[in-house]
């Protein structure tokens, strides 16, 4: 059917979902964090403050348009500027400025946006344990930011090839993946590079002040596989590790051979896989140490988990192979030896895969991608406010899985950041000033109008 077109006079927006985001920031009163951090001042040269650069942008990131050009689209977006408390919109122009300035300060941007993620996840987020057990896991993990072909300070080659990028490191928290903490990194830094020991202290430290009495479980890969990481994860009460062992890591007097010997001659249990595969779960003590600046050796004890894969058919067709094939891996861990069975460990670990999914919607879903500024520093601000944008739009959603209002047939663990934008965030109102008071008319025709009311009278 072909219709007519034609413009009307009635206020209509797609950003009611920037309402939410609003009652949330009020509900931590995100304007005393800003007065703290003295980022609420005009100064003689500027008609925005720092705290309207940084909501203008986190309104923005949470549109899923972290982009400066953006701004032209909520020009005369009267909802986007209310609810985030702001008088007007500043021009794309001038906010590509005020953000390669405002990267500038460093410490002081830093310590308001922590402050403001932790009030906000202390307020609304309640990290879950894994299934079964009463640990909350914390994730760390470097994701591949893919910025090829571009000439932005920092793309260097990653470890992928090919693919030259950032590659920042992430820390979540909780079964639902709240995102507590990141480093931004140029592309050819390695997991373990310097400064990771201290952003492991810090985010350890911001998980145990957000969680202060549940037991924590830190997951590393192989790429920080250190025994400095393991004595300091080690020093922290009712926190416990699983660090991938790098087979790199293993010695000249314990081959490789020699341990899947062992493996196969001391195992505590076995399964048989389809295609005749066997695995093999093993463990051993093991000390970690390292010398110290005073040149005094530090150590401590842990275990040394060890799993051997064994084919006897090929994965292709199926024919018997005359040798079997065996594949060996390992993992470091202080969990305890009569609770947790090197099986139970493996399958602890094989849980971190999750945090894939997490990076996934941070990257795709918030279309942070490919970074929009060619500075490194402003590129490092937008990160710090995307990870509050995060932990914004994962509450929403897990505040509707909570009281079922998507669909009660079927559970989810989670609802996907893209989709709390489409359905939530970009939600089509009118807008309109009646009785002295704004009001936002849903529309009765849309059925997540029902969600919307119900969250923004919860939040």
């Amino acid at each position: 059917m072909i219709f007519d077109l034609q413009y009307t006079q009635q206020n209509l927006y797609s950003s009611a979902g920037l309402a939410m985001i609003g009652k949330l920031l009020h509900g931590i009163n995100v304007e005393r964090q800003f007065k703290r951090f003295r980022l609420c001042t005009k100064s003689p040269y500027h008609h925005f403050s720092d705290r309207d650069i940084i909501l203008s942008f986190l309104g923005l990131t949470c549109c899923g348009t972290p982009y400066f050009e953006a701004v032209d689209f909520f020009k005369n977006d009267q909802l986007f500027t209310k609810s985030l408390g702001l008088t007007r919109l500043i021009s794309k122009a001038s906010l590509r400025q005020r953000m390669n300035h405002l990267a500038l300060k460093g410490h002081q941007i830093w310590s308001a946006l922590d402050a403001i993620n932790f009030k906000l996840l202390k307020k609304y987020a309640t990290p879950l344990p894994i299934d079964n057990t009463d640990l909350i896991p914390v994730d760390f993990d470097v994701t591949i930011m893919d910025n090829t072909e571009s000439h932005k300070e920092g793309v260097e080659q990653s470890y992928r090839p090919k693919i030259h990028g950032f590659a920042p490191i992430l820390t979540n928290i909780g079964r639902q993946g709240y995102l507590i903490n990141h480093q931004f990194r140029r592309g050819a830094s390695h997991s373990n590079c310097k400064g990771s020991l201290e952003y492991i202290i810090a985010s350890m430290n911001f998980a145990r002040a957000l969680c202060p009495q549940e037991k924590l479980l830190a997951r590393f890969d192989s790429g920080n596989d250190a025994d400095r990481n393991i004595i300091t994860l080690s020093q922290f009460k009712n926190a416990y590790f699983i660090i991938k062992r790098h087979l790199k890591g293993v010695n000249v007097k314990r081959s490789k051979d020699t341990l899947i010997q062992y493996v196969i001659n001391n195992y505590s249990a076995k399964t048989v896989l389809p295609n005749n595969t066997i695995r093999y779960f093993a463990e051993m003590p093991y000390i970690a140490g390292y010398y110290n600046q005073k040149d005094q050796l530090v150590k401590v004890n842990c275990r040394l988990v060890l799993s051997v894969v064994e084919l006897n058919n090929d994965i292709n067709n199926g024919q018997p192979l005359l040798i079997p094939y065996r594949s060996l891996h390992m993992w470091r861990t202080n969990l305890p030896k009569n609770e947790y069975s090197p099986k139970r460990v493996i399958d602890l670990y094989k849980d971190h895969g999750t945090s894939e999914q997490f990076h996934s919607e941070f990257k795709s879903d918030l279309d942070l991608e490919r970074l929009p500024s060619s500075k490194f520093k402003t590129n490092q601000l937008v990160m710090g406010i995307a990870q509050i944008a995060f932990d914004l739009l994962r509450i929403i959603g897990l505040e509707a899985i909570e009281f079922a209002l998507f669909n009660p047939k079927f559970h989810y663990g989670r609802i996907r950041i893209k989709t709390v934008i489409n359905k939530l965030i970009n939600l089509p109102v009118l807008f309109f000033r009646k009785h002295r008071r704004w009001t936002i008319a849903l529309p009765r025709s849309n059925p997540v109008a029902v969600v919307f009311n119900y969250l923004y009278t919860t939040f």
